[in-house]
């Protein structure tokens, strides 16, 4: 699988965590990068002000927004 996938989450977000752990699983360390939102002001306004979205994980295939995790799962079954 070549795509590319970004999490935006913070520390203690358990649905945070299982993005993470699900796409290690499903695409490997390689393939995925986090946001910790906590230490990036830049991804809180992004997520806030573009996406208007406030809960997290928001995930992304490349340019793609998926959503949460449970529509990460959807999208990768």
């Amino acid at each position: 699988m070549n795509q590319e996938f970004t999490v935006y989450g913070a520390d203690g977000c358990s649905f945070c965590v299982k993005a993470k752990d699900f796409l290690m699983d499903r695409v490997g360390e390689e393939h995925f990068s986090y946001v910790d939102i906590a230490m990036d002001e830049d991804a809180r306004s992004f997520l806030r002000d573009e996406l208007k979205v406030r809960q997290i994980p928001q995930v992304f295939c490349g340019d793609q927004h998926i959503g949460g995790y449970q529509e990460l799962v959807k999208y990768l079954s």
